[in-house]
């Protein structure tokens, strides 16, 4: 679904708050898919599940789009820089030669990720982590790199597999990045989780699902002198 109106920004907020209708922009949008490839990530075959889910992310992405892999574990990684969707076997290849690590270090891969999206001269940047393990780094050193990442205007979300010591920091970076925080329990929702992360947070997605609408009788006192409305497509 979508929203068309002929004025302000406003109108389409407007929508927003009344019917289960997202718009979406059509300005470019800039990913960072930062992976956690701990030793860790070697139980339930998670890193395997996990390159298979990124690569399915992509097929929601728009072709205006932009996206880098990123791995971490004791050192980190750029596999694929900030490059167009449209190269989308290069980006698959990439995600596909993520090995497995040693340890946790995200707040190494966040910085990278800060690197790969900050020149991006698309409106929105989006950094994602999926991790399964409690971070090497302190809580502070973490806050302070995703708070330096909010002014910058990038928004950080995380995917949490099944780590319940990772809960409470990861919890509170999605909400200092001004993101969203997703659990996982199993391996084997792991895909379905990367898929609606990325579509929440950056791709032009189709919402299907039932909702309660609110709505004026014609004999209403509000719509007094209304005669029409912008159409809902």
């Amino acid at each position: 679904g979508a929203t068309y109106t002929n004025g302000s920004s406003e109108g389409i907020a407007s929508y927003h708050d009344m019917l289960p209708v997202q718009y979406e922009s059509d300005d470019a949008k800039a990913l960072v898919l930062l992976i956690d490839c701990s030793g860790s990530m070697s139980s339930e075959d998670r890193l395997t599940i996990a390159k298979k889910g990124a690569i399915k992310c992509l097929d929601v992405l728009s072709d205006k789009d932009y996206v880098s892999i990123i791995s971490f574990s004791d050192s980190v990684k750029i596999h694929q820089p900030m490059t167009s969707i449209k190269n989308k076997s290069t980006i698959i290849n990439a995600i596909n030669s993520i090995t497995l690590g040693g340890g946790t270090r995200l707040g190494a891969g966040l910085r990278q990720a800060q690197e790969q999206v900050y020149n991006s001269k698309c409106e929105y940047k989006n950094v994602i982590t999926l991790t399964d393990g409690q971070p090497s780094e302190s809580d502070s050193e973490l806050e302070r790199i995703v708070n330096n990442m909010a002014k910058d205007n990038i928004i950080c979300s995380f995917i949490n597999i099944s780590s319940e010591d990772g809960v409470k920091i990861l919890t509170r970076l999605s909400n200092l990045g001004n993101g969203t925080y997703y659990f996982c329990r199993t391996a084997s929702g792991l895909i379905d989780v990367m898929l609606t992360s990325v579509s929440g947070e950056i791709g032009n997605t189709e919402i299907n699902q039932s909702a309660q609408i609110q709505y004026r009788s014609s004999d209403d006192p509000v719509l007094t002198n209304v005669k029409t409305l912008p159409d809902l497509q």
